[in-house]
């Protein structure tokens, strides 16, 4: 097998193995930056009064959480880039500073459980809170949601 099939893991005390890739690479082997979630539970809202249970176990990375979470909420997929996700609590609106995709998985990875336990704020700006109309929250087809029509300023 040439080199270029490989990957290299150090393992603490300095050894160093050259293993080859593939795409079935034990999960115990793969950096723990890259391993897929295990059971984890999120609790979103876009009002801080009401709330969605998303189950993102065995996602990979931030990106697919991010479409999960804004495909339970039901955001047309032409205005998600309009939203960020935050941390928060219940009761609350954000409570820190918009994630990215690798922040959002890293935050799931430490903290997520198959209870709930992490909560999150998704909206157009941290101090806003989105009144969604009852269209978007079906599963039938709707019109381009016009982002600054649901806006309610605290």
């Amino acid at each position: 097998m040439h080199d270029h099939h490989k990957i290299t893991v150090r393992i603490y005390g300095g050894k160093v193995y050259s293993l080859p890739t593939s795409p079935f690479l034990p999960v115990s082997l793969m950096p723990q930056s890259h391993r897929p979630l295990s059971t984890v539970r999120l609790v979103v809202s876009t009002d801080g009064e009401q709330y969605r249970v998303v189950d993102v176990s065995g996602f990979p990375d931030g990106s697919s959480i991010r479409k999960c979470i804004f495909s339970k909420l039901a955001i047309p997929e032409q205005n998600q880039h309009h939203f960020s996700i935050y941390p928060s609590e219940v009761g609350s609106l954000a409570l820190g500073g918009a994630l990215s995709d690798r922040r959002l998985f890293a935050y799931c990875r430490e903290n997520g459980d198959p209870s709930g336990s992490l909560k999150f704020f998704v909206s157009t700006s941290p101090d806003r809170a989105l009144v969604l109309p009852d269209i978007i929250t079906s599963t039938q087809a709707f019109p381009a949601l016009k982002v600054n029509q649901y806006l309610v300023s605290n």
